[in-house]
């Protein structure tokens, strides 16, 4: 009796693992691959709970640290308002339509692609990140949503604050970045002088004028056509064999940041100052001494976290 007991343990044990193995293999295909528009809508619901990891996740793609902790920190969020799904492609792959409202502008909608696998599953065809690119040409050093920035980084869709640090000659300033999603975003940030710009563009002025009484035609003519003459426009006419004293230091009137494209960052600054000319005024062909008085002349600068630099003469006709 004892024997037919322990055979038949062994019997129904054996017929147990058999199941078992069975289900293990047959409990994977009977689960069901998330659909595009679930895909999407776990993808969404983890932004607006400013989760970027389980975003990731929820798309099956890897992103950047920085990318989930500024998240963590948008301004804002977006917040869906309805997910939709199209009819499959002759290919089997379809597109999922994604309404979402990113305060405090108006709704708006996006799509993302996905196409179909051979287990069943579906994979998102290209990436639902977005890029911000700021161009910074003063040299601050900027922060994105509270990370450090050099100027190009992919992002959740969200608000997102870009700030701007203050340097020597340029202020600090922040403004607000809206992305949407699988966007690019080129974004700009005001730049206004500080109050050391004005003392040190007046030092330079005066630098540059005493480099003129030096070598008027080296020191300030590098930039003309003729080279063989210094011409105040309509307050003095043009001169030559000059030499150049300083009577009224230059003082600055305004100055003006301007991106120019040919300089990293440069400046207009308006001046005024008197200076005593001595040479030959060719208007009328006579050897003079005159005083010239220099009204909101425009000295042109080059300017970063270095000393400012003048690279254009404003005496010209």
């Amino acid at each position: 009796m004892f024997k037919t007991k322990k055979r038949t343990l062994v019997i129904a044990s054996a017929i147990a693992a058999a199941l078992i193995g069975v289900l293990v293999v047959l409990v994977p295909a009977l689960i069901a691959k998330p659909t595009p528009e679930a895909q999407m809508a776990a993808y969404f619901s983890a932004i607006s709970n400013r989760d970027g990891t389980a975003a990731a996740e929820a798309l099956g793609m890897e992103v950047e640290d920085t990318a989930a902790t500024r998240l963590e920190s948008a301004r804002a969020v977006p917040e869906v308002i309805a997910v939709t799904r199209s009819e499959p492609d002759g290919e089997g792959n379809v597109a999922v339509r994604v309404e979402y409202v990113l305060a405090p502008s108006a709704a708006t909608s996006d799509e993302f692609y996905f196409e179909a696998e051979e287990d069943g599953g579906w994979q998102i065809s290209v990436s639902p990140m977005s890029e911000i690119k700021v161009e910074e040409p003063w040299g601050r050093p900027l922060t994105l949503g509270g990370e450090r920035f050099d100027g190009v980084a992919n992002v959740f869709p969200g608000s997102y604050e870009l700030a701007a640090a203050a340097t020597s000659f340029v202020q600090a300033a922040t403004t607000t970045v809206e992305v949407y999603a699988h966007s690019s975003v080129v974004s700009y940030i005001d730049a206004t002088p500080t109050e050391e710009l004005s003392p040190t563009t007046e030092d330079a002025i005066g630098h540059f004028i005493e480099t003129c009484a030096e070598d008027p035609l080296r020191g300030c003519l590098k930039d003309t056509v003729s080279r063989s003459l210094l011409c105040f426009g309509e307050t003095g006419g043009c001169w030559r064999d000059v030499s150049i004293t300083i009577d009224t230091p230059f003082t600055v009137a305004s100055i003006e940041l301007v991106d120019d494209g040919y300089t990293p960052a440069a400046a207009y600054v308006k001046a005024s100052g008197s200076l005593t000319v001595a040479g030959t005024n060719i208007n009328n062909n006579t050897d003079r001494v005159d005083t010239v008085e220099v009204h909101d002349a425009y000295f042109y600068f080059s300017i970063n976290s270095e000393p400012v630099v003048l690279v254009k003469s404003p005496f010209e006709s």
